[in-house]
């Protein structure tokens, strides 16, 4: 059987570049075992953007299968603990997270991509390209870049962000809906005394919360959100707490 040739437009450090499956036999596949694969990066360096995330069982299972579990524990935290607070700070739920057959982590956004980049051929990517168009004739699909480049394939995945130009082609140029909720994302290497090592810390309020949890052990990531009109979505908003839980 001959692959399909599929390729992706990412715009923001190639958030999609090392998508991976497993398939019914349990064995981990890269997308490019599946089809051949052609990936076009806006960003003509890869550096470090973003803050932290949390993957759970569903993502580090298919890290497992990629022999890269451990790796990512390296450079993340173990997640053991989800506990919630109101947001007068008394405890609401502690949930334990660690009895599954792979553990959560927390770790850096660019940290992961980078071991992602790691199991991915680099001449199957393509940096420094900005999508301008597509064109489609009988089953196949072009792309067109500014640089002048053209690319000829099955399939196209356009991961190219909130405002991406693969669906305006496609749909129309409608701006993206505001749902009422303004969020946030830190790093800071200002960690509590009293923070547990494992624990993602939630305290919830009316339309508000804010969140926390450790990568690398020396940095505090954080995510603060609040339901705010579309005419405030852009100001600032405090979140007063009591004093941090023993």
């Amino acid at each position: 059987m001959v692959k399909p040739n599929l390729w992706i437009w990412c715009k923001t450090k190639a958030s999609k570049l090392a998508e991976a499956t497993v398939d019914e036999t349990g064995s981990s596949r890269f997308i490019g075992e599946y089809v051949t694969l052609a990936i076009y990066e806006r960003m003509a360096t890869l550096r470090e953007v973003g803050a932290g995330v949390a993957l759970w069982a569903n993502a580090t299972h298919v890290l497992k299968k990629l022999d890269v579990l451990e790796e990512a524990l390296s450079e993340g935290d173990r997640v053991t603990n989800y506990q919630f607070f109101s947001q007068k700070g008394k405890e609401l739920m502690n949930l334990r997270v660690d009895g599954f057959e792979v553990p959560a982590i927390a770790i850096h956004r660019a940290d992961l991509q980078a071991l992602l980049w790691r199991k991915l051929p680099l001449e199957q990517t393509t940096l420094g390209q900005s999508f301008e168009r597509f064109e489609q004739f009988g089953d196949k699909v072009s792309s067109h870049f500014s640089s002048s480049l053209t690319d000829e394939g099955d399939a196209l995945i356009g991961a190219d962000g909130l405002r991406s130009r693969v669906r305006s082609q496609l749909f129309g140029d409608a701006k993206p809906i505001y749902r009422g909720m303004t969020a946030y994302r830190g790093l800071t290497n200002n960690i509590p005394n009293t923070y547990k090592p494992g624990y993602i810390y939630e305290f919830l309020g009316a339309g508000k919360g804010f969140g926390f949890v450790t990568i690398k052990t020396k940095n505090l990531n954080s995510y603060t959100g609040k339901r705010v009109d579309v005419q405030e979505k852009n100001s600032p908003f405090s979140f007063p707490l009591f004093p941090f839980p023993e």
